[in-house]
């Protein structure tokens, strides 16, 4: 979740490498080019080989800079599981079952579905293979499959989660009607934002539609990148499907009047910033993802979309209303239901991470009415033992952050949308 936590601990992980630091790469492009735009700033920043933000894996943990779900409680990966299993199933038990995970971090999500998936059904498990790709283990390319795929053998499940917020994107500002690009460029050694005409027409045309209900001044952000990303998974799956679990919004709430400021927002230590051009290589960045383009990028690369609910509903659909009260059956300790129930019910919070989206897409196969549970599914997950929360060290402890004592800093899950 690229929302704060409250945090004491203090991060020192520095990014550098021999050749200089991200910001030093930065200026000598700018030296080169006199300006670039904002997507090829936010690359670099968070890509570029052994000096990017996503170069330290620590970066997304409680010592880190943000957390995700299922860094909140292995539920999220259980029930994930769950979609998956029946994913399998309409797609005839494929064997092996490949699933690749893209932007997988430290590893947390793919050991959460993998150890679970053993459990809930081990024929399930034994055709089970899971990739996981990342930037940070130099498997991960451009946001989309890398050298880490087998090109030979189709895969039947992209999966992703919070990964489409950090793609790179160009933004702009509306100039008396007219859409300009804001670029990156240094005066007085200091970068700045330049305004001038757009370097893509397709910025334009993202925004004409709207143009008209938009305030001189405002200002958002367009990714250009989803199109090539589509392209990418749509060869690498014959038949299968694609889950991407994001905060955002259709792009008609996107861009929306009172939206004036747009969505980017920079996160360090826990806590929200406007800066982008602060703390270079230090601090995340990322702005919400406009589903209506996923799924136009994928529709053009011949998948379906079949369902965008928002993760509460996913979650809902899969089996938590009754996992605290399966986990107190099976023998959760008295000092351990708060934790285990603020946890789960921040998985599914209206105003925060139950707010993000899972938009699932289909190529070539029958919807099969996911993302509801399939009988055979629920028969199979309603007998298992579930994991509670524990002490792995990804894990972040939410109760007791919200409970805690001392000096924190808290944001709000407003600023983190933009409200």
């Amino acid at each position: 979740m690229r929302a704060p936590l409250c945090f004491q601990e203090e991060h020192t992980a520095i990014m550098m490498s021999e050749q200089g630091s991200v910001e030093d790469h930065i200026r000598a492009l700018i030296a080169q080019q006199g300006r670039i735009s904002f997507a090829q700033f936010m690359a670099s920043v968070l890509y570029e080989p052994g000096v990017g933000y996503y170069a330290d894996p620590a970066r997304v943990s409680e010592s880190g800079d943000f957390f995700t779900s299922p860094a909140a409680h292995p539920a999220f990966g259980v029930l994930l599981t769950v979609q998956l299993h029946q994913m399998w199933l309409a797609l005839e038990r494929p064997e092996p079952f490949r699933v690749t995970e893209l932007g997988a971090g430290s590893g947390l999500l793919a050991d959460d579905i993998v150890g679970f998936s053993d459990s809930l059904d081990p024929v399930f498990a034994s055709a089970f293979a899971y990739q996981r790709l990342d930037r940070a283990s130099q498997e991960f390319s451009a946001g989309i499959p890398g050298p880490g795929i087998d090109q030979d053998q189709p895969i039947h499940c992209f999966l992703s989660n919070e990964l489409l917020d950090a793609f790179p994107v160009h933004l702009f500002q509306i100039e008396n009607g007219t859409v300009r690009e804001k670029f990156v460029t240094l005066r007085d050694d200091h970068f700045e934002f330049q305004l001038d005409e757009i370097s893509d027409p397709e910025i334009a045309a993202r925004i004409e539609p709207y143009l008209s209900e938009l305030p001189d001044g405002y200002e958002s952000e367009i990714c250009l990148g989803l199109t090539s990303w589509a392209q990418q998974l749509s060869a690498n799956v014959t038949s299968g499907y694609i889950i991407s679990v994001d905060y955002g919004y259709t792009r008609h709430a996107l861009y929306a009047p009172q939206r004036s400021l747009g969505t980017l927002q920079c996160h360090y230590r826990h806590t929200i910033s406007a800066d982008p051009l602060a703390r270079i290589g230090e601090q995340d960045i990322s702005a919400h993802v406009d589903f209506t383009a996923i799924d136009e990028a994928m529709a053009a690369s011949g998948f379906e979309a079949i369902a965008n609910v928002s993760q509460a509903e996913l979650l809902e659909r899969s089996g938590i209303d009754k996992y605290l009260e399966r986990l107190i059956a099976n023998g959760l300790t008295q000092q351990d239901v708060q934790p285990n129930q603020y946890a789960l019910r921040a998985l599914t919070e209206p105003e925060g991470l139950g707010r993000f989206r899972a938009a699932i897409h289909a190529k070539n196969t029958p919807a099969h009415g996911i993302p509801d549970v399939a009988r055979r599914t629920a028969a199979l997950f309603d007998k298992e033992v579930l994991p509670a929360l524990d002490d792995d060290p990804r894990r972040v402890n939410l109760f007791a952050g919200a409970h805690g004592s001392g000096d924190q800093t808290t944001g709000t899950w407003g600023e983190l949308f933009g409200e």
